[in-house]
């Protein structure tokens, strides 16, 4: 999993490294995504990210802690991440 955060410093190079890095995933299978955060999110880098992650796994508000992870580790299962990155996620 490649996970680029665009909100970095200007003139470092981050249109050039995500060129490059789309140029060396056209051959290989791959999901893209891209996300972005409006005003109210700001102080939030990862709201976008946190949000979809929500979403696929299908979280409720109501949900009790055990079922949120264990939604969480059911749309995990099906992907390539590790389980050290998943305990991450949670």
């Amino acid at each position: 999993m490649v996970v680029l955060l665009a909100r970095v410093r200007e003139g470092i190079g981050k249109s050039r490294l995500t060129a490059a890095l789309l140029e060396h995933l056209a051959t290989e299978p791959h999901t893209r995504l891209r996300y972005f955060c409006f005003p109210a999110a700001q102080n939030s880098a990862l709201y976008p990210i946190i949000g979809q992650m929500e979403r696929a796994a299908g979280l409720r508000y109501d949900d009790n802690p055990q079922a949120k992870l264990d939604k969480l580790d059911a749309v995990l299962a099906q992907t390539s991440t590790s389980p050290d990155d998943a305990a991450r996620f949670a």
